[in-house]
């Protein structure tokens, strides 16, 4: 997207004396990292960027916002929508998956360490989080971790004979969960102003976990009765797949638009690709 820079001559009234400066306004928030790039090719003393005025939220009689008026918001309404869809698809993992694993010959051992294993992945997102979050924007974040869900689960349906394999989705544990929760959690945070942000947390648990998770174990159960452990662990990607529709349908968190909202299309999908693809080998990289 193009956008306009003007150089002013600050401190003075006179044309050409003063202090050349730079101005760039930005219709939305942009990352640190860009304004900075932006700055140093502009070569000046100064570079000041503008952002449009907050925007002012829906409020009621006491001045606050109404939690009825977010909730018809169709982002706040596919945010939601897409956490429970990603819940629903860990409902065949948290279900059945230790079953699953014993049927094929793996010992009790070998499955608390792939648990495990999931466990400490998770916990090193927490640690890289800050750096994670100010590369990419939520969006990408939360679209990338929709997408490993749809590989890991396939590849626990279909390829649980293989070990290496195997070690390999439950290391994505990192970006199913970890990367999901936390960008979910933000971007909950976000959308929810206020005092509706203790609101929003709580719609988040009880849709997503508690609705979403539910219902993932109900429909998991049900194929895997019927269908087999394949079939329902492509149900779980199936499940992931949607979400991730559901976020690049609809889902933009202001201000976090970041670098991402400042693509073409096609540079919005490499961006989501390449950071899905690093998730992706970063798995049998570290197993």
């Amino acid at each position: 997207m193009a956008l306009r820079i003007t150089q002013v001559d600050a401190f003075t009234d006179t044309p050409f004396a003063g202090n050349p400066a730079a101005v760039c306004v930005l219709p939305e928030a942009a990352p640190d990292r860009w304004m900075q790039d932006v700055a140093r090719e502009m070569n000046l003393s100064e570079t000041a960027f503008l952002l449009p005025a907050a925007r002012p939220a829906v409020t009621g009689a006491g001045g606050e916002a109404r939690l009825a008026d977010v909730l018809r918001r169709t982002d706040v309404i596919a945010l939601l929508a897409a956490c429970g869809c990603m819940s629903a698809a860990h409902g065949a993992l948290y279900g059945f998956f230790s079953l699953h694993a014993e049927a094929l010959g793996y010992s009790k051992t070998a499955i608390g360490a792939l648990w495990t294993l999931g466990v400490l992945a998770e916990i090193g997102v927490f640690l890289a989080w800050p750096q994670l979050a100010r590369r990419y924007s939520l969006r990408v974040l939360l679209i990338a971790s929709f997408l490993c869900a749809a590989v890991r689960f396939a590849a626990i349906g279909w390829g649980t004979h293989v070990l290496v394999l195997l070690v390999a989705a439950q290391l994505l544990h990192a970006a199913t969960f970890g990367v999901f929760h936390a960008a979910s959690v933000a971007a909950v945070h976000r959308l929810f102003t206020g005092r509706l942000q203790a609101r929003g947390q709580t719609l988040y648990s009880s849709l997503s976990y508690g609705l979403g998770g539910g219902a993932g174990l109900l429909i998991a159960g049900w194929t895997w009765e019927t269908l087999g452990a394949g079939a329902s662990f492509t149900v779980s990607s199936a499940f992931a797949l949607l979400g991730a529709a559901l976020v690049t349908w609809r889902v933009r968190v202001w201000p976090d638009e970041e670098l991402v909202q400042q693509r073409s299309p096609l540079g919005q999908a490499v961006l989501v690709g390449g950071l899905t693809l690093a998730l992706l080998l970063s798995a049998p990289a570290n197993a």
